[in-house]
């Protein structure tokens, strides 16, 4: 927790503070903060303070829409009173949108989505993205460098997009924007079975494919790594594979794989992993899409293996970088049983550590309480919130922000526990 609230820094000092721009700015009922790694820290911890500390949240909104008007377009790393545009994708659309969807909505959410709708059509000017992604709909590699990773950045902020615009009663728009998210299609290799660069005449980027290997396909990353990137589109990721049980299969494969690699070392320091990377960002959800793939009771021993393998309180105790507390935040909530899917208003349910843990929430304390034999019972079997049977394995951000008593119940047996996948950019 102390890790998770080590950034952003706060800016302002007395009602004013230096924008991206150079110039002095004087606050208008909020603080401004800087030093945003949100490449990673979408994914874990924004929607940990807007679920912990949603004042904190409102703040950083506002501060995304006061550097997008000092700087001309969404940042994506600013450091200081710099916008370094490290990193790569639309990570403020994704925060923009996910703080809204997880109830803070205290700032002008119509000008949050023509921002971020601006972006993402390319509007000269203000848009990052790079022209070509815009028009040929996904990003080919002969015109954009790392462009499997872009299109796969790209299409989990078209996601978020697509459900803010759901909420604020812009139905044409959010359809819109869940067709685009599927432009990850375009890179599916159905020979190799991975996602991978493509260029314009459809031959693909690299001809001597190696998924283990980093290549210019990706960012910081290789295949395996981004063959999960798409936990906004379970369903059709899943038809890609052949089919739901194909999908979980060859994830259960691929986590097994990783349990037998050892990570390599350079000294002291840990190296890349060739299988689950841990260390960076772009598969640190991959545990969780057995529930978002309707099968709960498959994923519980992953999760509990990332938190047992990848965390120490020793000098090196992180699998990598914390990258600005994602990897504290990733481990607190894979502690307390829920993880989210950002850019949505979900969190996904996984055995927790504890037997009972209370979380203060401004609408009231949430109690959340495992209900099993041993601490080796780690299959998902039932869960309820406040009395009531959950049909699914994920709960909706309204339904425990005011508090309430969520039990998570589990064994060592085989789980019947299997619904619809999480429906991501299917209408």
């Amino acid at each position: 927790l102390y890790h998770s609230a080590l950034m952003p820094t706060q800016m302002s000092e007395g009602g004013r503070y230096v924008g991206l721009d150079r110039e002095v700015h004087t606050e208008s009922g909020f603080t401004y903060y800087s030093d945003m790694s949100m490449w990673d820290t979408y994914r874990t911890l924004h929607p940990l303070m807007s679920l912990l500390y949603p004042a904190r949240a409102l703040d950083f909104a506002k501060t995304l829409l006061a550097m997008r008007e000092a700087h001309g377009t969404l940042v994506r790393w600013p450091l200081a009173t710099n916008e370094t545009g490290t990193m790569v994708g639309s990570p403020a659309a994704i925060i923009l949108a996910d703080t809204a969807l997880r109830g803070v909505t205290g700032f002008d959410l119509e000008a949050a989505l023509d921002v971020v709708v601006a972006d993402a059509d390319g509007v000269p000017a203000v848009t990052t993205r790079p022209i070509a992604c815009v028009e040929h709909g996904y990003c080919p590699s002969d015109e954009v460098g790392r462009a499997t990773s872009l299109t796969l950045e790209y299409g989990w902020a078209d996601f978020a997009i697509a459900n803010l615009a759901q909420v604020l009663g812009k139905p044409d728009v959010a359809t819109d924007f869940r067709l685009r998210a599927a432009a990850y299609k375009q890179h599916w290799d159905a020979e190799t079975g991975f996602l991978r660069g493509i260029n314009t005449n459809g031959s693909w980027a690299i001809a001597d494919f190696d998924s283990q290997l980093q290549s210019d396909d990706y960012v910081e990353g290789n295949a395996w790594h981004y063959l999960w990137a798409v936990p906004f589109d379970v369903i059709g990721e899943s038809e890609l594979f052949g089919g739901r049980q194909s999908f979980v299969d060859r994830l259960g494969e691929f986590f097994e794989t990783s349990k037998n690699t050892p990570t390599p070392v350079a000294g002291i320091v840990t190296m890349p992993d060739e299988y689950y990377w841990h260390g960076n960002e772009p598969d640190i959800h991959a545990a969780f899409l057995f529930a978002l793939a309707g099968m709960p009771g498959l994923g519980g021993q992953w999760v509990d293996w990332v938190r047992e393998t990848r965390y120490d309180d020793a000098p090196i105790g992180l699998a990598g970088n914390d990258d600005a507390g994602t990897l504290s935040a990733w481990y607190l909530f894979a502690s307390l049983g829920i993880y989210p899917l950002a850019g949505s208003d979900i969190y996904v349910l996984c055995p927790p550590i504890w037997d009972e843990s209370i979380l203060h929430l401004p609408g009231g304390d949430l109690r959340i309480i495992a209900k099993r034999s041993s601490a080796d019972d780690l299959v998902l079997q039932r869960a309820t919130l406040n009395g009531e049977v959950l049909d699914n394995p994920w709960v909706a951000h309204r339904e425990i922000a005011a508090g309430g008593e969520l039990i998570l119940e589990m064994s060592s047996e085989p789980s019947n526990w299997v619904v619809e996948p999480y429906p991501g950019i299917v209408e």
